[in-house]
């Protein structure tokens, strides 16, 4: 079996035209960009009608990319001239996606540190011979004869590796030659939006089933993720619980799957929660909208359609980092009726908090979960999401007050046991998250999270034979936490057991490539053993993936500078430095460098900035054998004083 990268792909697809599939996934798209900073790729794979570079006020003409058709006539081509289907990235680059194969719909700018990039079906600015292409591919011989699947398995995993951090896939409607391809393989979770119609029903219903009894998922490719999104439902409609509940009745079977926890009532869960917060009520627009177009936008809170879009996004995060989405089932847990409205004004309010939340606006959520409280005196959710708000504006005092009241109104709360963890680390009261730590995991003893937290604080106390006890605990629960994998390796290391430390942190790096500083960590790891080749081949991994880590760029120098390339180091320092000037070891060891060389100039004008950044450095001066032939010059003696 093929490994894929922790990333997702989510596709978003729809059995008729009309129903906002293209325009859900432009807005959040948008939302994540503007609101998380976040960097997505859209995949336009709606061959017939491509089109969702018009949410951006982008044109057919602009758009000069060979697109998905033609990487994939690219490979075609040579899997036809050589008889083979394995071709690596390495050698046959043309068969993959480069830089040059995407457009910007929304660039980096004073609103968000985001992107919006997209790979398009074609060439559109030559839309005649787009099409022709299209429609002459012939997806039949790509697929089966020349072993094509193979090449989009690869394909995939690339694009997951890519430097973003979500990618969306807009889909076809109907059933068409690539509805396997699109929906099924390329895909880890399917977006179906639909619009109350027999036929939009059937044709999803069928899509689903479609998916989930697929051989692709059967082998262990991919989890039957499916996330049904009932669109343009009209709250007017005398219709409405006659359709509300053909959508119980023929979508809440997904649930489970999604699901954090063992579901026990799907159905209700479905009606009380889901659905609530997932469906867009229809209306009426005109052309193609974005909704969220910048930070300060002040979109109504209450808007349905625009708060659901971000409960829909929310939903996809979680299924990206967590694989699951945390149904709350139970009573106390339960945010609105069978008739689709919350039960009292308390759950209003605390819905309307953790809105606010989402998006960032913490006070405004606070003022909310209070409202919610002063109606709900033991409403313990309400009293841990506010925790959750004052610990996000740092004021861990009061996170902690909060804690205590929702654990004091149920004692078995592992989530309010596990932040109350988090917020003591933040006070560096190590023993106190300890406790905390181990109460949410005595409560729930599968938390991988709080295992991993309670390693960290062990790790934070020096006691690393603990940590790395809670670490193992944490990966036996969840394999493929590459935090956990990473967090073993430090404390590996910070035993000196190196080659274990390496071991764990390619684990990290196995489940995450991009993950930078499980890179940097394996580079000092490999530095430590003084395998400085390899050392260098790990920093330089984590550069290319964050170019502005400062301090693996000082690490990069010291490696040169212990292989004896002075003049490399030198370079990695004066990048180091270029990212941070008040950095004060690269500038001292730059001082040192400039005197191996014996460049006497530089190395006392370095070593006479890191004084004034830091006097202790006269000192280790005196002592370091780097500056050995300066010892009784002069101008060096009357900057460090006698030696």
């Amino acid at each position: 079996m093929i490994k894929a990268h922790q990333n997702k792909i989510f596709s978003f697809y729809s059995f008729k035209g009309g129903v906002g599939r293209t325009q859900l996934l432009a807005n959040i798209a948008s939302y994540l960009c503007y609101y998380k900073d976040a960097r997505v790729l859209i995949l336009d794979w709606d061959m017939e009608a491509p089109g969702v570079h018009f949410f951006f006020d982008k044109r057919n003409e602009e758009i000069h990319k060979r697109g998905i058709i033609g990487i994939l006539k690219a490979y075609t081509e040579m899997a036809e001239q050589e008889k083979t289907n394995e071709f690596s990235k390495e050698d046959y680059p043309n068969l993959y996606v480069s830089p040059d194969d995407v457009f910007s719909l929304l660039a980096p700018n004073e609103s968000t540190k985001g992107k919006i990039d997209l790979l398009p079906a074609g060439n559109y600015s030559l839309q005649y011979d787009f099409f022709m292409q299209n429609a002459a591919f012939d997806w039949g011989n790509f697929y089966r004869k020349l072993g094509g699947g193979d090449h989009l398995e690869n394909l995939k995993n690339d694009l997951k590796a890519l430097e973003y951090d979500y990618i969306f896939i807009d889909s076809r409607t109907g059933i068409n030659d690539y509805t396997n391809i699109v929906n099924i393989q390329m895909s880890d979770c399917d977006v179906l939006v639909m619009a109350p119609t027999e036929q939009n029903f059937a044709g999803c219903k069928l899509l689903a089933n479609k998916i989930r009894g697929s051989k692709y998922i059967q082998d262990g490719y991919r989890k039957g993720f499916v996330l049904p999104i009932l669109s343009r439902f009209v709250e007017e409609s005398q219709d409405r619980k006659h359709w509300l509940k053909r959508f119980i009745e023929d979508f809440a079977y997904l649930l489970p799957a999604l699901s954090k926890h063992e579901m026990k009532n799907p159905r209700k869960t479905f009606d009380e929660q889901y659905f609530f917060k997932t469906k867009l009520n229809h209306t009426q627009i005109m052309g193609e909208k974005i909704f969220f177009q910048n930070k300060e936008d002040n979109f109504s809170i209450n808007d349905t359609l625009e708060n659901n879009i971000i409960n829909i996004a929310h939903f996809l995060t979680n299924i990206k980092e967590n694989d699951a989405i945390d149904f709350q089932e139970g009573e106390e847990n339960t945010n609105n009726t069978s008739d689709n409205k919350p039960k009292t004004d308390a759950e209003a309010y605390y819905n309307m908090g953790n809105s606010f939340a989402f998006l960032q606006k913490y006070d405004d959520a606070i003022i909310q979960y209070k409202k919610a409280i002063e109606i709900k005196p033991k409403y313990h959710e309400a009293w841990n999401n506010l925790g959750n708000s004052f610990a996000f504006l740092q004021k861990y005092d009061d996170a902690i007050i909060q804690y205590k009241k929702a654990i004091e109104i149920k004692p078995k709360y592992h989530e309010a046991w596990n932040n109350l963890g988090i917020v003591y680390a933040k006070l560096e009261e190590y023993a106190q998250a300890i406790l905390a730590y181990k109460k949410a995991i005595e409560t729930k003893p599968d938390d991988h999270e709080a295992w991993n937290n309670l390693g960290s604080a062990y790790a934070e106390s020096q006691d690393y034979a603990q940590a790395i006890l809670a670490y193992k605990k944490a990966i036996e629960i969840k394999p493929d936490d590459h935090k956990a994998w990473n967090n073993l390796g430090i404390a590996y290391a910070k035993l000196e057991e190196y080659a274990q430390a390496i071991l764990a942190f390619q684990k990290a790096i196995e489940i995450k490539p991009d993950d930078h500083e499980a890179w940097n960590n394996l580079g000092i790891a490999y530095a430590k053993l003084e395998n400085y080749a390899q050392a260098l081949l790990a920093y330089k991994k984590a550069i290319k993936i964050k170019p502005d880590f400062h301090e693996v760029w000082n690490n990069l120098g010291i490696a040169y500078y212990n292989q004896q390339d002075y003049a490399q180091a030198i370079l990695a320092f004066q990048k180091a430095l270029e990212i941070k000037p008040e950095f004060e070891n690269p500038i001292f060891d730059m001082a040192c460098a400039y005197s191996l060389m014996r460049d006497k100039t530089n190395a006392l004008a370095y070593l006479q900035k890191s004084i004034a950044l830091n006097p202790t450095w006269k000192e280790e001066a005196k002592i370091d054998t780097d500056f050995e032939w300066l010892w009784a010059d002069a101008d060096f003696l009357a900057l460090v004083g006698k030696v």
